[in-house]
């Protein structure tokens, strides 16, 4: 099959075990830009990070930002949002009633729909707290999203796919942990670097060998070489 859009995660997947991007999977990601593969960039990130991102690493496919929530068009300036941030406000002022010792992972403004902390707190202690206001708490192994329930990056691609005029079945999608779960179950071809968790591995259809974004540069040799 014929695939149009590869779908990456961001952090531990383009990055490397220090949080920062890997250039080499930076290169593969223009390598397949310039072979007519759009890159979408799908994140628990701000739409600003995505935005900025995706201009800085040269892709030209829409972003997901906020786990589903958002996505935005680079190239049209166009953004739509799935639902607001109050109820995750509100989700938020229950966690700290019960743990005070909860803290916010930033403090600077920018997102639209979720509250994100720090994960030293086992998150399943949050989920019955914030479920009352439709709320799921969400770990990624960099902090814990306070999310809308229902929302997800298969959600939010789906949305993309279908305003930018392309097919699910063809995207390719490339995760590392338990909030790219629906991504990679949904896509016509959903793929693991090798440092992700066990439960994003159990429903990938290939493991790279490499981990981070050695695993990308695999991907996309593979890609281009016919291989998927």
């Amino acid at each position: 099959m014929k695939y149009d859009l590869l779908a990456i995660d961001i952090d531990g997947t383009l990055t490397n075990e220090h949080h920062l991007l890997d250039l080499d999977g930076v290169k593969a990601v223009r390598k397949a830009e310039n072979a007519g593969i759009r890159v979408v960039l799908a994140s628990g990130r701000t739409v600003q990070d995505m935005r900025a991102l995706s201009q800085f690493i040269g892709t030209t496919g829409f972003v997901v930002a906020e786990n589903g929530a958002v996505i935005y068009d680079r190239l049209t300036d166009t953004l739509e949002v799935e639902g607001s941030i109050e109820n995750a406000h509100r989700a938020f002022k229950a966690i700290k009633r019960r743990f005070p010792q909860v803290e916010l992972y930033t403090t600077l403004p920018g997102r639209l729909t979720e509250v994100v902390i720090k994960e030293n707190i086992d998150p399943e202690l949050l989920r019955p707290i914030v479920k009352p206001f439709g709320i799921k708490a969400v770990a990624t192994g960099f902090a814990i999203h306070l999310m809308q329930d229902g929302v997800n990056k298969a959600k939010g691609l789906h949305r993309g796919c279908d305003k930018f005029g392309f097919e699910l079945k063809k995207v390719v999608a490339i995760g590392d942990g338990a909030n790219d779960v629906e991504m990679l179950a949904e896509c016509g071809l959903g793929i693991a670097v090798a440092n992700a968790v066990p439960e994003l591995k159990a429903v990938a259809d290939y493991v790279t060998s490499k981990p981070y974004g050695e695993g990308v540069v695999e991907v996309v040799e593979k890609l281009l070489n016919g291989e998927f």
